[in-house]
């Protein structure tokens, strides 16, 4: 853990189901990382991260219930913001969009709807030219990924730039 190795916060940038990982280690040891970070094609199922907070699906379900389990989700998200501080960047590549992924987003989207909230939190697709996956080698499965000049800026500037009175 970052405890055992003495790093007293860290700066995350994560990618698909990694994003899950940071999202628990706010919610764990919100102590142990920074309060921005970056999340590219946030992958992880939602129901899952979230059933402590908002505990499982109704049995059977009544008419609604979707919607209603939503909600919770979303303040469960809210909450989790307000309590961390946190500042979340959250790109999507969307010529890879995932069902997991979609609906990351759609309850992000969903959060940026609270006035307070909605300046901790940026929503941005990016294109093969932002983010490109690079292969390390033909027998490898393994990959990369290259950023761009302005994105890599960006990216400096959004980790030094901390929240001032309500804008990022």
């Amino acid at each position: 853990t970052l405890d055992e190795l003495k790093v007293h916060s860290a700066h995350m940038i994560a990618c698909g189901h990694a994003c899950g990982a940071v999202l628990r280690i706010l919610l764990r040891s919100p102590h142990s990382v920074e309060k921005e970070m970056i999340w590219y094609n946030p992958k992880f199922n939602i129901d899952e991260l979230l059933i402590d907070m908002v505990g499982p699906p109704p049995p059977g379900g009544g008419k609604g219930w979707r919607e209603i389990y939503r909600q919770k989700q979303i303040d469960a998200m809210e909450r989790i913001l307000k309590n961390t501080n946190a500042r979340i960047w959250s790109m999507h590549d969307k010529d890879h969009l995932s069902a997991e992924t979609i609906d990351v987003q759609t309850l992000l989207v969903s959060v940026c709807r609270h006035a307070v909230l909605r300046h901790r939190l940026l929503i941005q697709d990016v294109s093969p030219c932002d983010l490109c996956p690079v292969h390390m080698g033909a027998e490898l499965p393994f990959y990369f990924l290259f950023i761009s000049k302005s994105l890599t800026n960006a990216i400096v500037e959004y980790f030094q730039k901390r929240e001032r009175n309500g804008q990022m």
